[in-house]
């Protein structure tokens, strides 16, 4: 399974059901309702790693370099911060543009 297919089920579930587009605020809020039933404190709105940890998703280095890839990032894949700033960027609009189903592309 791919690293966003993870994302999507931890935020949304297993849900087959037609998605539609949600807005960021819609998205976010999904993801504070997560946030609350955790104990440690995430930066999750702008860091990608806080946001895996959040999510309970891998977040090493590995896994970011893997979500890179799968996103089609462009720039050097090497953990830097505009790798990293660039990912969280394009999760959290990928996750607003599917509304939560994953798309056939990041299917095995």
């Amino acid at each position: 399974m791919s690293i966003f297919a993870h994302i999507v089920q931890a935020i949304f579930g297993k849900s087959e059901e037609t998605a539609f587009p949600i807005s960021r605020d819609q998205l976010e809020k999904q993801i504070a309702a997560l946030a609350v039933n955790t104990p440690q404190r995430h930066n999750w709105r702008t860091s990608i790693v806080d946001l895996l940890k959040l999510l309970g998703v891998p977040n090493d280095l590995d896994a970011r370099e893997e979500l890179a890839r799968e996103l089609g990032y462009t720039g050097a894949i090497d953990g830097s911060d505009r790798m990293n700033t660039w990912l969280h960027e394009a999760v959290m609009k990928k996750l607003c543009e599917t509304g939560g189903k994953v798309p056939n592309s990041f299917r095995d």
